[in-house]
């Protein structure tokens, strides 16, 4: 048997699996969605009837009339919102303090919070609910929303390991610029930082939006009720409507759906490539930011609005990056492929790679906005001169 057909053997085994695993995760979920279509007979049929006969739409209204829907939903997106927020905003100044100063003990108080992450959520359990209760605490939001503005050792963790990877010459720049910890935190490292504290956020969304045991144990009153605690009520209510109450199911589950589905454009880098970079003496420009190909012909910028600072990286300049700052919204104005005349508007990474590609269609390269001239090394992260980099890059093409 010859290596090819192995290798051949081998990934349709992997793809089959990875087949046979995905329908097993989903298959959950149809059900759910077929059983809130489904009326009041067939519901356990056997063998299962995947798609019904009728589609009952009309349980999505039952599901939203019969409780406090958008009542739930109000209080649930508010306690989601605020402690996204805290969980963001301390996790993040703490892992700068570990990662960035040099102060006695950090690293045993390191290892504590890690030590920490160890101790099941059983354990304090009892010892918190007595604490809120002496702050006069129980009933109200604040247990749910106030641990998150302390920190988590996961979050801290986190936010840690990618502050770690971020050059410290910048926070040393800053700092003889006379720039604060609090300055340098807030306004260097928190956008460079967007990857990171949009997985800390997804984290945070996910787990208090179907928090159930937290309400369950604080929250007495129907009316500052979660949606967790109001599907727990729909049930005992209407426990042998399964239809209905999968379809309440479905609607309190949608904004976690929706989340994992587009998760990926939160964190969306972008990447784009100019004629001239290939040879072609074209102002052609071709880009990928997460929404699909991009076509521009003969473009111009005509609006720039804001600024932003990040890192960018080029083709040109392979193996390096350097921190460029950029109009944060730009408007631009270009041709399609039937000649017609299209406004496309920006903002942030897409506004970035705009910015630069149309650079390349003007003879700029991102190295002639490098800020302080340096630039860094993808893989080692060590400082060079740009004088040097370009001195190497040029003896690489010669």
């Amino acid at each position: 048997m010859s290596m090819k057909t192995v290798e051949l053997l081998r990934r349709v085994l992997v793809c089959g699996l990875l087949i046979a695993g995905s329908i097993v995760f989903i298959m959950p979920l149809a059900w759910l969605l077929s059983t809130s279509l489904k009326g009041d007979t067939g519901l356990f049929q056997i063998p299962p009837q995947w798609i019904p006969e009728t589609f009952h739409w009309d349980n999505y209204r039952k599901a939203v009339e019969t409780f406090p829907f958008f009542r739930y939903t109000l209080n649930t997106v508010f306690i989601t919102v605020m402690s996204m927020i805290g969980a963001m905003l301390s996790s993040s100044y703490v892992a700068y303090a570990f990662a960035k100063l040099r102060w006695p003990g950090r690293d045993v108080w390191f290892v504590i919070f890690l030590v920490t992450m160890m101790l099941p959520g059983q354990v304090t359990m009892i010892p918190l609910f007595i604490l809120f209760k002496k702050l006069g605490w129980v009933d109200t939001y604040l247990p749910l929303i106030v641990p998150y503005y302390f920190g988590s050792a996961f979050y801290i963790f986190l936010m840690r390991q990618f502050f770690l990877t971020i050059p410290k010459d910048l926070s040393e720049a800053a700092k003889m610029d006379g720039s604060s910890e609090l300055y340098t935190w807030w306004r260097i490292f928190l956008p460079l930082s967007m990857p990171a504290l949009a997985t800390l956020g997804i984290f945070t969304f996910t787990l208090t939006w179907n928090d159930f045991l937290g309400p369950l144990i604080y929250l007495s009153n129907p009316d500052d009720f979660t949606l967790a605690l109001g599907l727990r009520g729909f049930r005992q209510q209407y426990g042998t409507r399964w239809n209905v109450m999968m379809a309440a199911s479905l609607l309190v589950m949608l904004p976690t759906l929706v989340l994992f589905f587009f998760q990926r454009y939160f964190a969306a880098k972008g990447a784009g490539l100019a004629a001239p970079q290939v040879g072609v003496l074209r102002r052609l420009v071709v880009m990928d930011c997460g929404d699909g190909l991009i076509e521009l012909i003969n473009p111009e910028i005509v609006e720039m609005e804001g600024e932003q600072t990040g890192p960018e990286a080029c083709l040109s300049f392979p193996g390096y990056y350097g921190f460029v700052k950029r109009a944060q919204r730009v408007k631009v104005q270009s041709l399609n492929r039937n000649g017609e005349t299209v406004i496309m508007e920006g903002e942030g990474d897409l506004a970035r790679c705009m910015q630069h590609e149309i650079d390349h269609l003007n003879g700029v390269l991102f190295v002639d906005h490098v800020r302080d001239r340096w630039l860094y090394h993808e893989e080692t992260q060590h400082r060079i001169e740009l004088l040097d980099v370009m001195r190497l890059t040029n003896r690489e093409r010669v």
